[in-house]
């Protein structure tokens, strides 16, 4: 390993220190610190630099929303979240991260649609978080 990969990788685990020993009750703040801590690390368009040689995610969509967001760009970052889902459907990550953001943005029914869709493939770790985020949302009319 290179100085500055020892260095990067040195600031990366006490980072994911912090953020392990912070309180956090839900996936939303804990995938927040967790995108606070990679935006730190490495500049956004740095991170599209290095990100452009390999094969795209649902995170480089989910990454580039939440700089997005971070700006004020809610928007142009809900688009790049709905990217993230339309490109990989299967993913209960970009599912369940649509859902935050449309109950965030008071959408209710489109929250909940997401969140269902995530519960299909869920990850073992998210299957509580989205059953926790569905509790949160009014009671269908």
């Amino acid at each position: 390993q290179s100085a500055a990969d020892k260095k990067y990788f040195s600031v990366l685990h006490k980072a994911y220190q912090n953020l392990e020993n912070a309180p956090h009750n839900d996936l939303a703040s804990a995938l927040t610190k967790h995108f606070a801590v990679i935006n730190l690390l490495i500049p956004p368009p740095e991170m599209q630099r290095i990100m452009g040689a390999y094969a795209r995610s649902e995170w480089d969509e989910l990454n580039a929303a939440e700089s997005m967001e971070a700006e004020g760009a809610n928007a142009r970052a809900l688009a790049y979240i709905q990217a993230a889902v339309a490109l990989h459907p299967q993913s209960s990550d970009a599912q369940f991260i649509l859902g935050l953001a449309q109950a965030k943005r008071g959408n209710i029914a489109a929250a909940r649609q997401a969140y269902t869709a995530a519960k299909v493939n869920p990850m073992s770790f998210t299957a509580d978080y989205i059953n926790q985020e569905l509790a949160k949302l009014p009671a269908q009319q």
